[in-house]
């Protein structure tokens, strides 16, 4: 998980959602904290489930309260259908 590095990461109140640089989108639960003196802290080992791949950009409820973002909105790019290649017959 991660290996590439992350590009964006947004906390919410019970949540965090993580971009990496391959365009992955990671949603971990009960992931972080926040220290006495205001830095985020990992508080455990956490699940995560991969919410989107291919996802260029991710934004939330733009209201600064976590207990507000309630929604995602991800700008994702198409997943696009396999290309089967198919026997040509010749006609005779």
């Amino acid at each position: 998980m991660l290996a590439h590095g992350y590009r964006r990461f947004l906390p919410t109140k019970d949540h965090v959602f993580i971009l990496d640089y391959v365009g992955t989108l990671f949603f971990l639960k009960n992931a972080l904290v926040s220290s006495t003196l205001g830095q985020i802290q990992w508080k455990r080992a956490c699940r995560y489930v991969v919410l989107c791949r291919g996802a260029k950009d991710f934004a939330s409820d733009p209201r600064c309260d976590t207990v507000y973002r309630k929604y995602l909105y991800v700008l994702a790019t198409r997943e696009q259908p396999a290309v089967r290649k198919e026997r040509s017959t010749p006609w005779l």
